[in-house]
């Protein structure tokens, strides 16, 4: 799975994903959903005349599990662009690990990581080391933040393992949460229960700076701290971007202030088939759920903790069955729409009324302000365009934007909100149909059906 990234005029940056879907979630009496609705990617960089980023499905010919996470620390040679060849050299004997055994740390930030290996090391394996006060002391396990490393990468480390004592060094706070994560996975218990890490040198540094996990609850909630659990199994992969897929069809799932409908209908839904029905009353059960700002506020802060940058999605022109059965005023058709209880490509588009762009770029500029990073989704997939093609209003407006097609008319919208996000800090990221119409120069591409069918000769000429 491949990518090119080309600096300058007309540049873009293509991101590869796989779509799965997985049984029913535990304890759910919804109707069968994904557990995991999973677009998994890495990130490497490559030279050349196409240099750029390659993104390869983790999991694949490379595992998001054990030390085969996109790290380079598993006893191969891997080059990583910038650096030098990362390398693991396994050492004699092994480290006692008990709850007896000191955590030394010095300043906040080796502190916290040494705290959040102890904990993980508790809830895993039953055994609780305390961080100890002062200095050196026998049999301790170092976390290190060393400022000269700073020049290896914000997310290397050195991991030294001897039967004597552990050290974890690294420039940054993020390298040396990666090695705390590492040292976990190193640990093992022996038939007496007795809990060791083996003797080993460990010099690593990420190939891919984008190691991604997309969660979708927009067709199945999940709760704060079920989010919370499955940003904890990212961290220990050493995954660091969520993909928060956060509207479609089934729900919309984030509080917009200035339109209380698109969670108070948006968020609710009937389910096919039993799941819908209330047991004690036979009447309908709605399935309903969403986050507040404050709860959004919470799963940001928590991922951040690990190192972990959320990226939101709020899927448009497609898509889009919650926000038009809230708002019928932003849809395309007369009929009235409910949240959908099935899976599957629907046919209702928002309209190309400028009332509706101002709508998007409200609710955008709402959520802005609680992701921090750089990225922004804004979906683009699947948008079939049976409902433009019929409707007379979206055929005018076609030709006073001077959109041939009405592949170009949603080109023209995602220009509209690419130049509105970079007027706000951000970069719009899209799923590869985007790139079947004029692409903002800026964009970036997330392809989930392969580069062949989305990296074309037209794709890379044809800019607003």
């Amino acid at each position: 799975m491949h990518a090119t990234d080309r600096r300058g005029p007309g540049a873009i940056r293509l991101l590869r994903f796989n779509r799965r879907t997985s049984p029913r979630h535990p304890g759910s009496d919804d109707e069968p959903i994904p557990l995991f609705p999973i677009r998994v990617a890495t990130v490497r960089r490559r030279r050349g005349r196409a240099a750029g980023r390659l993104f390869r499905r983790a999991g694949h010919d490379r595992g998001i599990a054990g030390r085969r996470n996109g790290y380079a620390g598993n006893g191969q040679r891997r080059a990583v662009a910038g650096s030098a060849a990362r390398q693991r050299h396994p050492g004699e004997g092994r480290f006692a690990l008990s709850a007896a055994t000191p955590l030394l740390a010095w300043g906040d930030e080796a502190r916290t990581v040494a705290g959040q290996f102890a904990t993980l090391l508790a809830k895993g394996m039953a055994v609780a080391p305390r961080l100890a006060e002062g200095g050196d002391a026998k049999g301790a396990i170092r976390f290190v933040i060393d400022p000269a490393s700073a020049d290896t990468g914000a997310e290397s480390y050195l991991l030294e393992v001897t039967p004597d004592g552990v050290t974890v060094s690294a420039g940054r706070a993020a390298g040396l949460f990666y090695g705390a994560m590492t040292l976990l996975q190193l640990a093992d218990v022996d038939a007496a229960g007795a809990v060791s890490l083996p003797a080993v040198r460990i010099d690593d540094a990420p190939r891919f700076a984008w190691r991604g996990f997309m969660m979708d609850p927009a067709r199945h909630f999940w709760t704060v701290e079920e989010t919370k659990q499955v940003i904890d199994a990212m961290a220990l992969h050493k995954l660091n971007t969520l993909h928060w897929h956060l509207t479609d069809d089934q729900g919309w799932r984030v509080e917009i202030k200035q339109y209380p409908k698109l969670t108070g209908i948006g968020g609710c839904r009937i389910p096919a088939g039993d799941g819908g029905i209330e047991p004690s009353t036979g009447g309908p059960r709605p399935y309903c759920g969403f986050y507040t700002w404050d709860k959004v506020r919470e799963v940001v802060a928590y991922a951040a903790a690990r190192h972990i940058t959320i990226v939101p999605e709020v899927n448009v022109p497609g898509h889009a069955t919650a926000a038009i059965a809230a708002y019928p005023e932003l849809g395309t058709t007369d009929r009235p729409l409910v949240p959908s209880s099935e899976w599957g490509v629907f046919p209702n588009l928002i309209n190309t009324e400028e009332g509706t762009y101002r709508f998007l770029e409200n609710v955008i500029g709402e959520l802005i302000p609680l992701f921090p990073g750089a990225y922004f989704h804004i979906g683009g997939d699947e948008a079939v365009k049976d409902q433009w093609v019929a409707s007379p209003r979206v055929q005018a407006r076609m030709r006073e934007a001077g959109a041939r097609t009405e592949m170009e008319m949603q080109s023209h919208l995602v220009a509209r909100l690419e130049k509105f996000l970079v007027a706000h800090g951000k970069r719009l990221i899209g799923w590869d149909e985007i790139l079947e119409g004029p692409l903002p120069a800026e964009a970036t591409v997330m392809s989930w059906r392969g580069i062949r069918v989305a990296w074309t000769p037209r794709a890379r000429a044809t800019t607003w």
